[in-house]
């Protein structure tokens, strides 16, 4: 690979343009709008004062670095524009020292043009007036030309900056009528959101949001055909692949840093082997993570990692509880990490909860090698989430399936996995050696399923267990589909058996293999609850046993839904909590699914409506649940186009 297409997630500044712009898979037009602004500013006369703001990886750099090419290439502006830069963590002190900084950078940049001969300066006057008496200097030697100044983390160099210097600033910059800025930022800042501090209202700021699912898979593709990545390429374009890309954007946030660190590392290999990707991608992601920490004292680092476990929001009483920090002082470090864009609160009555803004930066935190394994769980569980027979399948070549047009990807809270999905990945794998007679029935007892002809729908899939050419993935289909039918009239005992038997009989390596665990937890629930404590202790080893907690954990967390328009009583709706509570004690794999389960359970037993109790869980789980209680806790809010992360 040449050094044209070197891409270097962590400092864009450094990559060519052409790669910056087959990189750009959001605010395509964003760019450009602020480069025709300039240039238009700069042939009328008007001064641009442009403010970037989004978190950290999310294309803020990218942006301004394209922007700084097509400046720096325009044939109109050759003559007539000097560009300076300040990178991330150049941060001058004070008025005088930015002064200085901008005179040495055009010396340096310009040595015909520019003089940093400054001594005799900063010598003979205050600093106040020997950084006017500098910056008029500066705008005498542009001559007929302009500047420029591009400044990263302008929040860092406006906390430098007294008011009386800011408003020196803002007064210099408006009457000399020579200096336009690009700049960014992690987050609005006091200095320029206060309405009584001198810059407020003097930049023109555009949030950048983070990815959407559809924009980070083309990120991803873009990576993988500059790679020449065809075996990854074709995985991607399979279920199996967007089933993967779903789950890892959850945990992810829409990063374009991150979907770039993933993408790098993504191989046939690495995609299979889903979590340590994951935790590759993090790797990488950790010291830059870490490097955010170095202005925070000790003890607001400690109140940071106190937020960045797996056990969700937390209060003040809370927080200081966890960290052995003083409930006061604890209170008013949060206030101080809330002003740095670390961590946002989200109110309930009287009562805050805080979170870590940056998601990533969370996950990077997270003590990642204990004993539970957090990132792992949480990744097994959203494989599960998103394709939990085909995440799991251990058919090898993968088979992609055709793509379609006008097709979307699910999204976070879609309905449970249903008969004919299930049916057309099982036909797909079993595409080399199907038996017609037997996919045939197969095709109608899944639409008879889905129309409640349960009677039917048995007939004709034990038939198909009578054609002895039917192919592994069939056979296996056919057993766990037919104990639907059989569910809600059967007695515990005889359900148990059949299903012990398919499990014994069906094929491991199949999609249909384990059925549909969410429709059986459906009709379990129809059942009278005398019965929830037979089916359940039984059905919890049987699915662990054999391998597949993770698609009952789906199970349980998907029977949510069910559980808000059943119309049981809080008695009942407690009784199915604490019998789940009890089979899956000591199971790995259903622990996120009974902490879903509680926090669901407290929402639909409360006596008013409140999203508090999804609170104790990560917000990327949270993400899941929350569509889920819609009809109890109402559609889900719209985000605030001024929330961002650092």
């Amino acid at each position: 690979m040449n050094n044209d297409s070197l891409i270097l997630p962590h400092h864009p500044e450094c990559m060519s343009p052409e790669v910056l712009t087959k990189l750009l898979v959001q605010h395509p037009k964003l760019h450009q709008q602020i480069v025709s602004g300039f240039v238009n500013g700069l042939r009328s006369g008007d001064r641009l004062h442009v403010l970037l703001v989004g978190a950290s990886g999310i294309g803020k750099t990218h942006i301004v670095s394209l922007i700084c090419h097509r400046l720096s290439r325009h044939p109109d502006l050759q003559d007539s524009l000097r560009i300076v830069r300040f990178g991330p963590t150049e941060v001058p002190s004070g008025l005088l020292c930015l002064a200085c900084s901008l005179a040495e950078k055009l010396a340096s940049l310009c040595p015909e043009e520019f003089s940093s001969d400054l001594q005799h300066i900063k010598n003979a006057l205050p600093p106040a007036d020997a950084a006017t008496a500098i910056l008029h200097r500066i705008v005498q030697q542009l001559q007929h030309r302009s500047l420029l100044l591009v400044h990263e983390n302008l929040h860092l160099l406006f906390h430098s900056l007294t008011d009386a210097e800011q408003k020196h600033w803002r007064a210099f910059l408006q009457e000399t009528r020579r200096f336009s800025t690009l700049a960014t930022a992690p987050a609005l800042f006091p200095q320029i959101s206060d309405r009584n501090r001198p810059c407020f209202g003097f930049f023109d700021i555009h949030h950048l949001q983070s990815l959407k699912l559809a924009a980070s898979r083309q990120l991803v593709l873009r990576i993988c055909r500059l790679r020449k990545r065809k075996n990854a390429l074709q995985i991607l374009n399979s279920p199996a692949g967007l089933a993967r890309l779903q789950a890892a954007d959850l945990l992810l946030a829409g990063n374009p840093r991150a979907w770039v660190l993933f993408a790098q590392a993504l191989t046939t290999r690495t995609l299979r082997e889903f979590t340590s990707l994951l935790e590759q991608t993090l790797d990488t992601l950790t010291p830059a993570c870490l490097g955010k920490l170095h202005n925070l004292s000790p003890q607001q680092q400690q109140l940071l990692l106190g937020l960045c476990d797996q056990s969700g929001a937390k209060t003040v009483q809370q927080l200081a509880v966890a960290t052995g920090v003083d409930e006061r002082c604890c209170s008013r470090q949060l206030g101080y990490l809330r002003d740095l864009a670390f961590v946002h609160a989200s109110k309930f009555g009287k009562e805050s909860c805080y979170d870590v803004s940056d998601p990533l930066l969370r996950l990077c935190l997270q003590p990642r090698h204990s004993v539970h394994h957090p990132l792992r769980q949480t990744a097994a569980f959203l494989k599960d989430w998103f394709a939990a027979d085909l995440l799991n399948a251990v058919d090898d070549p993968w088979i992609p399936a055709t793509p379609q047009k006008n097709s979307t990807p699910a999204v976070p809270g879609s309905p449970s996995l249903q008969w004919p999905l299930l049916l057309a990945e099982t036909s797909a794998a079993a595409e080399y050696h199907a038996e017609p007679d037997a996919h045939a029935l197969i095709s109608s007892a899944s639409t008879l399923l889905d129309q409640q002809q349960l009677s039917a729908a048995h007939s004709q899939l034990q038939a198909v267990l009578q054609i002895r050419s039917a192919s592994p993935a069939q056979r296996t289909f056919a057993l766990f589909a037919a104990l639907e039918p059989t569910l809600e009239l059967a007695a515990p005992a005889d359900f148990l058996q059949a299903l012990n038997y398919a499990f014994k009989n069906g094929a491991p390596e199949s999609h249909a293999f384990s059925g549909n665990p969410t429709r059986l937890l459906s009709r379990i629930l129809r059942r009278s609850p005398h019965d929830w404590h037979t089916f359940i202790s039984h059905i919890t080893p049987l699915f662990l046993r054999h391998q597949h907690g993770g698609p009952l954990a789906i199970a349980v967390v998907r029977s949510i839904a069910t559980l808000e328009q059943s119309g049981l009583s809080a008695t009942q709706l407690q009784l199915w909590n604490s019998l789940w509570q009890q089979a899956g004690l000591n199971c790995p794999p259903m622990q996120i699914a009974l902490r879903c389960l509680a926090a669901a359970v407290s929402v639909l037993t409360s006596t008013r409506a409140t999203e508090r109790p999804l609170f104790q869980l990560p917000p990327e789980i949270r993400q899941l649940v929350r569509p889920l209680l819609s009809h109890s806790l109402g559609p889900l809010p719209t985000p605030e186009l001024t929330h961002t992360f650092p």
